[in-house]
């Protein structure tokens, strides 16, 4: 079961929603960097650490937001900034 790695930086949501999954990296220190480099750029990002057959994944994820649209528009904002292009996962 995936664990939250920050729980105090995410904003609080009611139900379900969205996030755009920017990256899955095996090493914390590459996932760390990514963050602070998504975070300059003003976007909610936030590490989710997921075990996934025995390996441990730090999962970079921006959100989460309800409305898919708002996540639309949050991850072609990362493209045009950044030129990262992340995948929009359905959260919780």
């Amino acid at each position: 079961k995936p664990q939250r790695a920050e729980p105090a930086s995410m904003p609080a949501q009611d139900g379900p929603g969205w996030v755009l999954q920017v990256s899955s990296l095996t090493e914390r220190s590459r996932a760390e960097r990514l963050k602070s480099e998504l975070r300059s750029e003003g976007f909610p990002v936030f590490i989710e650490m997921a075990d996934v057959g025995g390996k441990t994944y730090h999962r970079v994820r921006i959100g989460p937001r309800t409305d898919r649209a708002d996540i639309q528009a949050i991850a072609d904002a990362v493209k045009t900034k950044t030129g990262y292009e992340g995948q929009i996962l359905r959260y919780r």
